[in-house]
């Protein structure tokens, strides 16, 4: 096949320019700021916006800016219960009955939302769903911040004849 020279109508668009590795960094950001907040996603509305349950335990409506839409959305994928930064708009008025708005800021991978759990920077409220807590931290219960005596499952035994 003939080698494209020229470039063409539709050759930047097959582009491998913005290729990147997919191992992401590991590096775990925290809120620095008193308007940044760590925050789970409850609900998707579209159109770039969702709704936000905040570190406060106030629910946000959160706009999703440009820059985690369009071509990098794959490697910021928000979901239902997906842990996120949010920075809130302390110079918006609120009209009552509205929620208060937010900005998204950063999107937390699986790892560094275990990091999170680890570290105790997340509220209890955005850890559990329905009233339950989160299982898979191994016995650790996170509302009262210490071990619960949990039973270690039984071994069955089992015996066998000899043939």
């Amino acid at each position: 096949m003939v080698k494209n020279k020229k470039g063409g109508r539709s050759h930047k668009k097959m582009s491998s320019k913005d290729n990147k590795s997919s191992e992401r960094t590991s590096k775990l950001i925290l809120p620095r700021v008193d308007g940044e907040m760590i925050a789970a996603v409850i609900q998707q509305y579209g159109h770039g916006h969702v709704n936000v349950m905040c570190n406060d335990g106030v629910e946000r409506l959160c706009v999703i800016r440009k820059k985690f839409r369009g071509r990098h959305k794959r490697d910021n994928q928000i979901i239902l219960n997906s842990l996120i930064m949010i920075g809130t708009r302390s110079y918006e008025v609120v009209a009552v009955g509205k929620k208060p708005k937010c900005d998204l800021l950063y999107v937390y991978s699986n790892e560094q939302k275990k990091q999170l759990k680890r570290g105790g920077h997340v509220h209890a409220c955005l850890l559990t769903k329905d009233g339950q807590t989160d299982t898979d931290m191994g016995g650790f219960d996170i509302r009262d911040g210490g071990t619960t005596d949990v039973p270690p499952p039984a071994e069955e035994e089992i015996e066998f004849d000899d043939i």
